[in-house]
């Protein structure tokens, strides 16, 4: 499996929600949340496809197949308003709290779909 590639998911990560808190690159990789990255890019590289036309096959295979899908994954979380600071409290996500194993799984469980959130508080 190809090693992590920190610094182009944090570039990813600064494209698709440049008003999120934004990590400095030399602290995030050697910080605290480094180990959570490494094992949620293990997994994109390792699982595979649960249905669709691409049932069975991995998520990723490469670098590049591995940072794309965390392109759309954060693509995902800037629809998501309660994530990007549309919550009442001005709370936002970072990439350490992404990237956390409970949250991370909540985000694409659909936890913070806007329209789930509606029907939630209907």
């Amino acid at each position: 499996m190809p090693s992590c590639p920190y610094e182009r998911l944090i570039d990813t990560y600064a494209v698709a929600l440049p008003t999120l808190p934004q990590p400095r690159k030399s602290l995030f990789r050697d910080g605290k949340n480094a180990v959570a990255t490494r094992q949620r890019w293990a997994w994109v590289m390792t699982e595979r496809h649960e249905k669709g036309e691409r049932k069975g096959e991995r998520l990723a295979t490469t670098v590049d197949e591995g940072v794309d899908w965390f392109r759309r994954f954060f693509e995902y979380v800037a629809e998501c308003p309660h994530l990007v600071g549309e919550n009442g409290r001005a709370w936002t996500a970072d990439l350490g709290w992404l990237m956390t194993l409970g949250n991370f799984e909540k985000v694409l469980q659909g936890n913070y779909d806007a329209q789930v959130l509606e029907t939630a508080h209907a």
